[in-house]
């Protein structure tokens, strides 16, 4: 009886480990189930996340032509710009030297104007020392005139219409 009462002992204590066993089995499997569908659920996300990042690529990438394409367009603008601004620096020299030509001749008109207005007044005084003469009073458009101080006015009136010429 001793030798059948160890052995009921080994097999009680047998069934105890088995059953101890497929406790830690079930324990194990349910947390290999609850790792595997993490595994799957990880696994989903991983293939979501790559889909989203490929198409973030492609957003980049066309984001990075648009950009070279603007920064085109900018450098064209700005060389335009430049372009219109020397045009216009050339314009203002051209416009400053065509009026500096226009002040000198306006300056030599008048220098002129003053001379024959000069000669006038000389030729007015000569004259009104002479008036005891015989001479012919004669402007110098060919008409004639009696008094001196008309001929002067015409003469004025002439070389004022020229000088606004």
């Amino acid at each position: 009886m001793c030798r059948s009462k160890k052995q009921y002992i080994k097999i009680k204590e047998s069934k105890k480990h088995v059953h101890e066993t497929k406790k830690q089995n079930m324990v194990l499997s349910d947390a290999g189930m609850k790792y595997k569908d993490k595994i799957k659920l990880l696994e989903e996300t991983n293939e979501i996340l790559e889909d989203r990042a490929k198409s973030l690529h492609v957003v980049l990438e066309s984001q990075r032509e648009q950009n070279v394409n603007n920064e085109d367009l900018v450098q064209i603008a700005l060389n335009e710009a430049k372009l219109s601004e020397y045009k216009v620096k050339c314009e203002c020299h051209r416009v400053q030297e065509e009026n500096a030509r226009l002040k000198k001749k306006k300056e030599q008109a008048l220098t002129n104007y003053i001379t024959q207005l000069n000669r006038i007044e000389l030729e007015s005084e000569c004259e009104g020392q002479n008036e005891g003469g015989g001479e012919s009073d004669e402007l110098a458009n060919g008409e004639v005139g009696g008094d001196q101080s008309a001929k002067v006015k015409i003469r004025i009136k002439q070389l004022m219409d020229i000088s606004r010429v």
